[in-house]
């Protein structure tokens, strides 16, 4: 469920030399791959479980005391929402369209050139290789934001699916599996960044949850 914020890579546990499971890390796929290519973006499961938990209260504990409040608030955000997706994201969709179709002729013409013997058979299996996986990439981005789309219509039902579910998590002292599930849909981590001020470092952790995105 975790993400890295630069390049949307899953994050993997990395295990310390500490005994402790909460003091491991969760680390970025691509980095823990190969260093050159993304950051670290870690962070302690302790402190990710903290943040986690103190979500979660924070908006169950609103819900309880103004839950027509909440659900009045997260329609409007919605709805915000909505109106941005509608002017961005269409754009960044026909664009991917036109790319897939690009991709599904240059593949084409990779073919063509190898059974002429214009290609190797090494230089067109990387290249193909290359077309494809960016074309998998493409057509995972339209899907994801086309069904996003089409479920954000139907706000409304989502956000009291999402108080119905949030009201069996009230004053929630430790965190489970099933919560978890329930509740939240993917975390995004992003890189830790130095405040000068006072030589520390903070970290921007985005939880997105079930049915409402990001609150």
């Amino acid at each position: 469920m975790l993400y890295c914020a630069t390049c949307g890579s899953a994050h993997y546990v990395c295990r310390t030399n500490k005994q402790h499971i909460k003091d491991y890390s969760y680390n970025c796929g691509t980095y823990r791959k190969n260093t050159s290519k993304c950051t670290p973006h870690s962070i302690r499961i302790g402190m990710l479980e903290k943040l986690i938990l103190q979500s979660i209260n924070n908006i169950t504990s609103f819900i309880k005391n103004n839950e027509n409040e909440f659900i009045k608030s997260l329609e409007q955000k919605i709805l915000f929402d909505n109106n941005k997706y509608d002017i961005k994201i269409k754009k960044e969709i026909n664009k991917s369209k036109v790319r897939v179709n690009e991709l599904d002729k240059l593949i084409e013409n990779l073919f063509e050139q190898y059974t002429l013997g214009h290609l190797t058979e090494e230089r067109f299996l990387k290249m193909s290789r290359n077309y494809e996986e960016e074309q998998t990439r493409l057509n995972y981005f339209i899907e994801k934001e086309e069904n996003r789309g089409k479920l954000e219509k139907d706000n409304k039902a989502n956000i009291k699916k999402f108080v119905q579910i949030a009201k069996k998590y009230f004053d929630l002292k430790e965190l489970n599996h099933l919560a978890i599930r329930e509740l939240i849909d993917k975390i995004i981590i992003h890189e830790k960044v130095k405040v000068v001020k006072n030589r520390t470092k903070s970290q921007q952790v985005d939880i997105y949850y079930n049915f409402i995105g990001l609150v």
